[in-house]
């Protein structure tokens, strides 16, 4: 561990990388084949891994694909043995029928991916979100299920048996013919949804607590309108000389903010800007009014938001890693499974926020004030206290001069 400086309740404890050309061989690489040479299997195919790549059938064995945005992106069938992930944005992805044993797949978005029949085995889940993942006869052999969010997902015919377990949630998931990591087969699901119960344990028994089952039959309803329309040519023909068009590319723009990385966005006003899944390394929000804006699963590394307003804001699920909150209002935010990691919050108001799952290890809380935060699970491993008033109202210096 970093430190020692803690007072999680529970204690428990993305800068885009360069586009690589990576290519395709029926059969995985030899382990001295070097990741940097892309003239190893210049028969295959290429694959340049990014947002709605064509990677199926590719070995990426061994590949680092660290902090990428892999958005619909299809590695049906990939070799991705022991690839790294981290921290990579995988949200609807395809790796069906892939290699990821012993892969690292820790603090990344996975939600609604499929990793159906995908060989998991000794693969690393770390503080990965897997909400609504389809898992379906996925072999998650000795995986490590860390603070690893299973919520929703369909692990019907999985096999997690041997899974290294501490504090997952699998709450809503459909567990049918699922088996566990101690083994045993659990059937509560087959045929229906379960919903409700924490799921939060190290048995791998399934959710617990409270809830209610429900079998819900979906119906579509499909309406098509079809326009017909009939122009009379004119009688007399004309020749047009066609206009000359230059291809634009559209970035989006919020009040005259432009939110791509490195954006200029000293105190503009993006209360309610919807920001979900975007690349703002190293931007400049300082002074400006986020209030209740959504940051979901975007990336801010080194970020400032310094004296930035983003009370009651959605900061769950992403990169924030060396981000400067200083005299940031961040009164209400949602810090669910964020990853703080080396953020600066000197003189933050954080007061009410949520802070499950959160990381804030090595993160700087000098005159922060945390009162009334909520959550569990959150740690803060190697993190300053100085001045910082913790949840409970208490004051701590024990990182103070």
């Amino acid at each position: 561990m970093r430190g020692s400086a803690s007072f999680a309740l529970a204690g428990l404890a993305v800068a885009l990388a360069f586009p690589t050309v990576l290519v395709a061989a029926p059969t995985r690489s030899s382990s001295s084949a070097s990741a940097a040479a892309p003239t190893a299997h210049t028969a295959g195919r290429t694959c340049t891994p990014r947002k709605k790549a064509a990677c199926q059938q590719v070995d990426l064995s061994g590949r680092k694909l660290t902090r990428r945005d892999l958005t619909e992106a299809n590695f049906h069938q990939a070799d991705l043995h022991k690839a790294s992930l981290w921290a990579s944005n995988t949200w609807r992805a395809n790796f069906r029928g892939a290699d990821l044993s012993k892969a690292n797949l820790t603090s990344g978005n996975r939600t609604r991916a499929d990793f159906r029949a995908a060989d998991m085995r000794g693969a690393d889940l770390y503080n990965a979100d897997f909400w609504g993942a389809n898992m379906r006869g996925a072999d998650m052999r000795g995986v490590k299920l860390s603070r690893t969010r299973l919520d929703r997902a369909d692990l019907t015919d999985a096999t997690l048996q041997g899974a290294k377990t501490d504090s997952y949630t699998i709450a809503g998931a459909v567990l049918c013919r699922t088996t566990m990591p101690n083994g045993k087969v659990a059937k509560p699901s087959c045929g229906q949804r379960t919903d409700g119960g924490s799921g939060v344990g190290t048995d791998g028994t399934g959710t617990t607590g409270t809830g209610t089952t429900t079998t819900t039959t979906p119906t579509k309803t499909v309406t098509v309108t079809v326009t017909v329309t009939v122009t009379t040519p004119a009688p007399t023909p004309t020749t047009t000389t066609p206009a000359t068009t230059t291809p634009t590319t559209t970035t989006p723009t919020v009040n005259g903010c432009k939110l791509v990385k490195g954006a200029q966005c000293h105190g503009a006003d993006l209360r309610g800007a919807d920001l979900t899944q975007k690349d703002l390394t190293q931007a400049d929000f300082s002074a400006a009014d986020l209030t209740g804006a959504t940051l979901w699963s975007s990336n801010v590394w080194k970020s400032s938001f310094a004296s930035a307003k983003l009370r009651d804001a959605n900061l769950t699920n992403g990169n924030r890693t060396y981000a400067n909150f200083a005299n940031a209002d961040l009164r209400g935010a949602d810090f669910y499974n964020g990853d703080f990691y080396g953020a600066t919050f000197i003189g933050a108001d954080l007061r009410g926020t949520n802070l499950s799952n959160a990381r804030l290890d090595r993160a700087d809380l000098t005159d922060a004030n945390l009162q009334g935060a909520v959550g569990s699970a959150y740690t803060t491993f190697g993190a300053i206290f100085c001045r910082t008033v913790l949840p409970d109202g208490t004051l701590s210096n024990t990182s103070c001069p």
